[in-house]
């Protein structure tokens, strides 16, 4: 039986890298620095290809061109205080990375096409689409660029590829307007010892990246006024003559296309967990009958600072969970 649809032209993945890195150690390793230069180049990357069932098959392998990435990674560790009772340690680890196309196969090359066509779509017309181009990041945001709504008649402004103003949307004018990579982004963290007390903490920082807010795309420029909606449908859209608005007009019912003017900064610092415990003293857990005993709570997404608001939790699951635990040893 054939168990795989064939593909004479298939080659093997072929990946060239290059890291460069010093683990410096300072006064008795109690501070450690350990920088990072990395370059990586993939060759005749390998891929699934979906196609038609009636093929008598779900996919197939496909080559889909050559990759670039390099950036940079920093791992620091400190201890600050270290004592009988007292520890105090700090972390860090933050990395840059820039990735770009270098090459594409005829196949993304179809599939270009192909995601110029859907974006025609009314179920994907205001959603920004991946595209894979030659000199482009495969984090690149692809959308017609915007000059905002027009005070005069709350219409959106676009820009044209070549370089006129309309107020009509065209396929034709996508192009990259943005790189979703951060300039950087880790997760630094401190771990505090006293005595029988422990508490450990990790925050997640990312900075100078983009993102597409469609969340006000759906829910406020896209929104129906006459249905329950979210206040800024009714006070931040465009009404009359000479309002300045970030929204098109609250009588256009129609749905935006994707457009630059919903890119945003995404900054973003998250207290991704706190872990705190307790170990009891050994002679109140021997009058229990006890070898060890332990109280601790850990919770996850305690707290979180974001230049951009989205809803969360659609396309995946999010949950805030607060958890304890009692540990003992007999």
């Amino acid at each position: 039986t054939v168990n795989n649809y064939g593909n004479d032209n298939l080659s093997w993945q072929k990946t060239r890298s290059t890291d460069l890195g010093i683990d410096l150690a300072l006064f008795q390793d109690r501070i450690t620095i350990s920088p990072r230069y990395y370059y990586k180049l993939t060759k005749d990357i390998l891929a699934d290809i979906n196609i038609a069932p009636s093929t008598g098959f779900v996919s197939y392998k496909e080559n889909l061109g050559d990759m670039q990435n390099k950036g940079y990674e920093m791992n620091f560790n400190a201890f600050a205080l270290k004592k009988q009772d007292w520890t105090l340690s700090f972390m860090a680890n933050f990395v840059r990375n820039e990735n770009k196309i270098v090459k594409i196969s005829n196949a993304l090359k179809s599939y270009n096409e192909r995601v110029d066509d859907a974006q025609g779509e009314n179920s994907l017309m205001g959603v920004p689409l991946l595209r894979y181009n030659e000199g482009q990041s495969v984090d690149a945001i692809y959308a017609v660029p915007s000059l905002g709504i027009d005070p005069e008649n709350g219409k959106e402004i676009s820009l044209t590829k070549n370089g006129t103003l309309s107020y009509d949307w065209d396929a034709k004018d996508i192009t990259v307007v943005a790189v979703a990579t951060p300039k950087a982004e880790g997760f630094f963290g401190a771990t505090l010892r006293y005595k029988q007390f422990t508490a450990v903490t990790y925050l997640q920082l990312r900075v100078g990246g983009k993102s597409y807010n469609q969340t006000i795309v759906d829910r406020v420029e896209n929104a129906d006024p006459r249905y329950n909606v979210d206040d800024r449908v009714l006070a931040e859209k465009w009404k009359q003559p000479g309002d300045h608005t970030f929204y098109k007009s609250i009588s256009d019912l129609g749905q935006t296309r994707v457009s630059s003017r919903f890119i945003m900064d995404d900054n973003l610092l998250n207290l991704q967990s706190l872990f705190i415990s307790y170990e009891a003293n050994p002679e109140f857990a021997q009058k229990l009958r006890l070898s060890n005993l332990r109280i601790s709570a850990t919770t996850n997404d305690l707290m979180r600072w974001s230049s951009i608001q989205q809803e969360r939790g659609i396309s995946y699951p999010f949950a805030r969970s607060v958890s304890f635990a009692l540990q003992a040893a007999f």
